[in-house]
């Protein structure tokens, strides 16, 4: 089972939501690197038709093809997420922050 199946048997709407959110912010992302949704399609490896159905919430984006949009565009993956996923990059990295290595490291 894969992320995004467990994710729609848990909660579907949390994906539709997700999806909803994200195809607007990839297209943003790209018109903001002055790039075109048929270059950036070119630069990633993702077909340009599938990468325009997914813009318009015909189908998920994977985190692959985030990984992949953010690195053609420039921005960071985070751009591309919602800010509940931001959060939890934060307390991670509180938790991280917090932990205390022996001195000999």
């Amino acid at each position: 089972m894969t992320s995004n199946e467990f994710i729609t048997i848990v909660n579907p709407m949390i994906t539709q939501n997700i999806n909803t959110w994200v195809g607007p912010k990839v297209d943003s992302v790209i018109a903001d690197a002055g790039m075109t949704k048929a270059s950036v399609s070119e630069k990633t490896g993702i077909p340009y038709s599938t990468l325009n159905s997914k813009i318009h919430g015909r189908s998920p984006f994977s985190l692959d093809d985030l990984l992949r949009i953010a690195e053609a565009t420039h921005h960071s993956p985070m751009d591309l997420l919602p800010v509940q996923f931001h959060a939890s990059q934060e307390l991670t990295a509180r938790r991280l922050l917090s932990i205390t290595f022996p001195a000999n490291m």
